[in-house]
Order: C-alpha cells, then sequence, then structure tokens
C-alpha cells in the first residue's frame, strides 16, 4: 500500500514550477502522512468526497477523508510510533504527531482543517509482463475551503510558468516548467482538479456533464466497501491475478477501507472473483491456512484473532479490528528483533 501511494502521489505533480513546489506538496499530500508511516485510522467516515467526478475506464480510485491525519486512532498510533523511535530521532524532530501536522502547516501555510477530502485515480501503466510503459494518465481531486489564491501564496508566488487557460468554462492553470506539464482545474468553490492533462479535463467534461463517471464492476466493488475514511479499489483484470494457480480464483477488482472507532481501528478488504462457489471455497481455503499459520506461530495468533474471513456473493471478504494500544504493543515485541520504526518526519510527506 505504501509504495502504491507513492507512485500514485508522483504520477499527479511535475517536478519543478507550481505543482513541484514543497510547500504545495506538502498542502496537497498532508492525508499521506499516516498512508506513509503504513499505517492508517480514520474519525468515522464522511461521503465519497468527489467520486462521481472521476471520469470512465480508470484502473484505480483511492479516496481519502480530510480528518485521517487528526482522528483520534491516529494520533495515539502515530505519537506511539514517536514514542518508540525517540532514541533515533534528532533533537529538534517533533516529538509528537501535533508537532509533525503543525511544522507541515507552517511549512505550507495552509490549514489541515480546510482539507476536506482527496480522490486519486489512475490508468494504464506499467505493464508487469512486458515492461511496457502505457499513457501516463492520473489525477486527484481535492475538496477544500481553499481559494486559489492560497494554493498561489502556498507556492510563494512561484507563477512564472504558470499559464491561465479556460476549458469547458473552467479556469484551469498549466504549469510547464522544464517541459513537465501540470493541470490544475479551478471549480471556483474549493474543488481542484490536478493531474496530467487529459486526466484533468477529463474530470471536468465528467463534473460538467458531458461525459460519464467510472462505472461497471470497478464501481460497483467501491461502493460495496462501505464508508471508509480511506478507500481504495483497483481494477485488477488485466494483470490476471489467480489464472496461473488452479487453488485460486481469478481477482478481477480489489477494495480496501480504512476507519476507526476512538481507539479502535478498523480494516477490511475485498476481492471479486468469478463466482460465489469460487468465493466460498477461496474464503474457507483463507481460513483453514490462517488457522494453521497461528498454530505453528502463537506470536501471530494475537494479531490474526481479530480477522474475520468470509464470503458475500462473488466476493471474499476481510475484516480486522485493534486497538491503537494492542497494535502498539505488538509492533514494540516485534521491533525487538527487528530493525527500528522508521517515523514520518516532516520532509517524507513530499518525498514521493
Amino acid at each position: 500500500m505504501r509504495n502504491m501511494v507513492s507512485q500514485l502521489s508522483g504520477r499527479i505533480r511535475s517536478n519543478s514550477g507550481l505543482l513541484g513546489s514543497k510547500r504545495v506538496q506538502i498542502a496537497l499530500l498532508l492525508a499521506f502522512v499516516v498512508l506513509a508511516a503504513g499505517c492508517s485510522g480514520g474519525g468515522g467516515g464522511g461521503g465519497d468526497g468527489a467520486v462521481d467526478s472521476v471520469p470512465a475506464d480508470v484502473n484505480g480510485v483511492v479516496y481519502l477523508d480530510g480528518s485521517i491525519a487528526t482522528d483520534r486512532a491516529t494520533t495515539e498510533l502515530m505519537n506511539g510510533l514517536i514514542e518508540m523511535s525517540d532514541q533515533q530521532m534528532a533533537p529538534d524532530d517533533p516529538s509528537n504527531w501535533d508537532e509533525v501536522l503543525e511544522e507541515a502547516e507552517s511549512e505550507s501555510d495552509i490549514s489541515i482543517e480546510d482539507f476536506d477530502s482527496a480522490t486519486l485515480f489512475f490508468r494504464g501503466g506499467t505493464d508487469i509482463d512486458t515492461g511496457d510503459v502505457g499513457e501516463e494518465y492520473a489525477g486527484m481531486i481535492v475538496e477544500s475551503d481553499w481559494a486559489w489564491e492560497d494554493i498561489v501564496a502556498a507556492a510563494d508566488g512561484d507563477m512564472d510558468d504558470v499559464e491561465e487557460q479556460t476549458y469547458n468554462g473552467v479556469t484551469v492553470y498549466v504549469d510547464s516548467a522544464e517541459g513537465n506539464e501540470g493541470w490544475v482545474a479551478d471549480f471556483g468553490d474549493g474543488s481542484f482538479a490536478f493531474g496530467t492533462e487529459n486526466a484533468v479535463k477529463d474530470v471536468i467534461d465528467t463534473r460538467e456533464g458531458d461525459a460519464d463517471s467510472f462505472g461497471g464492476d470497478l464501481r460497483d466493488a467501491y461502493d460495496s466497501a462501505g464508508d471508509g475514511l480511506m478507500k481504495v479499489a483497483v481494477d485488477l483484470s488485466e494483470e490476471s491475478i489467480g489464472a496461473n494457480d488452479p487453488t485460486t480464483p481469478e481477482v478481477s477488482v480489489m477494495t480496501m477501507s480504512y476507519s476507526s472507532s476512538g481507539s479502535e481501528m478498523q480494516f477490511s478488504a475485498q476481492m471479486t472473483v468469478p463466482s460465489e462457489e469460487d468465493a466460498e471455497e477461496f474464503a474457507n481455503t483463507l481460513s483453514f491456512g490462517l488457522n494453521a499459520v497461528t498454530q505453528e506461530d502463537p506470536e501471530l495468533s494475537a494479531l490474526a484473532e481479530n480477522l474475520e474471513i468470509d464470503n458475500d456473493g462473488n466476493r471474499i471478504t476481510m475484516d480486522y479490528s485493534i486497538t491503537t494500544d494492542e497494535l502498539l504493543d505488538q509492533l514494540e515485541d516485534l521491533d525487538s528483533g527487528m530493525a527500528p520504526v522508521d517515523v514520518p518526519a516532516q520532509q517524507s510527506v513530499v518525498a514521493g
């Protein structure tokens, strides 16, 4: 998950100019701090942001609620990770999660409270069999209380390579610094679309009612994942996962979601397979395998005891819940025989 989010965040920003500004990257990618640390949380879950503006024919959609970085579970977990790593930190590093966020806000001059949600989408990429790189197509729709002037201020007013244009009645800003062209659409209500030219144009057309939003099995799976503060849906049909393994059904779509209630963190995943029979058989196989592993390794039993595997129609469902105290205790036990825990310092937000 960490690598996927890093790749997605890298796709939607240029290497220089307005979209490459460190301050803007901090502001736009602040929600990824938790994911970059390899964990996630949420405060209950709002709507699905701008999902209805995601264009058709995408391979993946990632939704993040803005409160993911400030809820109770996230704060407790990150404070615990920082405490576990206090001997590795420099004297001027943040001593708790609130200080991490304060430092990020200070760098960007934009309040995290004004960030509502981010919805990322992508299509294509590198063919895992041939290594061929397809057309880059990725974008991010941000909903916020920001104005364009706030984005400009966060970039220190560096607008030399930014050209204002209009597309389908919407103001767009084209950043062509050093040939790395990136587009920003300003819808005038705190909503922005960032990304490649075709991706941003498609968001505008979809939002204006001139094109359809994404649908089919990917949308069905995304909607069935529930209301997490983070949701991911990825179309795996072209990857042929499970096609060469007679014991594993072919997975067409996979979803993941994260939420929290107080100090309890809840993780869910679904895999869409060809039939209800496939789902039932594979769920039973996974449950049997999990039981066998935990019996052989008692240390894993604590981690697995709250994992539930089931099937619903042609989907395999996996639900896991754990409190922050339990997770930190188990991480500390695991960490005693492993490399030090990597705590996300403020600069890791923009590392991509």
